[in-house]
């Protein structure tokens, strides 16, 4: 189990904040030097996670992202995992039936290799992003063998390379009767962190994914909604600073 969270080469610019958090028993100063470009943050969010007993604190990423440097040293430095935006869907990786293609795939999960993060495979089985090859299938012995292969050949070629499997991802209908949909974008710092306690709590929850979807809000698919843990100019957002001083 996993928490996601729906808050996303030269030298640029550098911002520090100190933040003061104070209990019953002691007061902590901590300063967060946040610095983009060929520098990284002094705090990973993934370390402090993981000081308390999780596995991960991840984000969601893909080749044009992390190919941008600013993004590229963020992730290198704050966050443990990697969880493909778009890359492993069904329609990125057989957009025509028995005919696969992993560019995007391999080359997130040769970063994280490369760079120590382990990977959330996302996802085997989506109503969403659907090639029309799928959609038109009305058999319900043909779906399931088409879903048989599919899911097979991704795992396989991914074995031993992936920590995690989203195998079925929103399985349950849109309509309110069986899911719900948690929004967190334009949600204040107190909701993310509330999130982050709620994995702290659960024993079985691993890790937490900070994504909707992405790292930076210049290239999350919400842009307007500034959803996630950086901004546009790749500095650390008041929810990320609160995350960490609830770690």
């Amino acid at each position: 189990m996993s928490l996601c969270l729906a808050p996303t080469g030269t030298t640029t610019t550098t911002s520090k904040t100190a933040t003061t958090t104070t209990t019953s028993k002691t007061t902590t100063t901590t300063t967060t030097k946040t610095t983009t470009g060929s520098s990284s943050t002094s705090t990973s969010i993934d370390t402090k996670i993981k000081a308390r007993g999780k596995q991960y604190f991840g984000t969601a990423a893909d080749q044009n992202t992390l190919s941008v440097s600013e993004i590229d040293a963020i992730v290198k430095s704050v966050f443990g995992q990697l969880t493909p935006e778009n890359s492993m869907k069904w329609d990125a990786t057989e957009k025509s039936q028995n005919s696969f293609t992993f560019t995007g795939a391999d080359y997130l999960v040769n970063y994280a290799q490369t760079n120590g993060k382990l990977v959330r495979g996302h996802t085997l089985v989506w109503h969403s992003q659907l090639p029309s090859w799928v959609s038109a299938i009305t058999s319900a012995s043909t779906l399931t063998t088409v879903i048989q292969i599919h899911a097979t050949t991704i795992v396989t070629r991914y074995k031993g390379k992936i920590a995690k499997w989203d195998v079925v991802n929103e399985i349950f209908n849109e309509d309110g009767t069986i899911r719900s949909s948690l929004d967190f974008a334009s949600a204040p710092s107190s909701d993310y962190v509330s999130v982050v306690n709620a994995c702290l709590a659960v024993s079985k929850c691993v890790g937490v994914t900070a994504s909707v979807w992405g790292v930076s809000d210049n290239y999350s698919w919400r842009a307007s909604s500034t959803p996630l843990l950086f901004d546009s100019s790749y500095q650390a957002k008041a929810a990320y600073n609160a995350n960490l001083a609830a770690l």
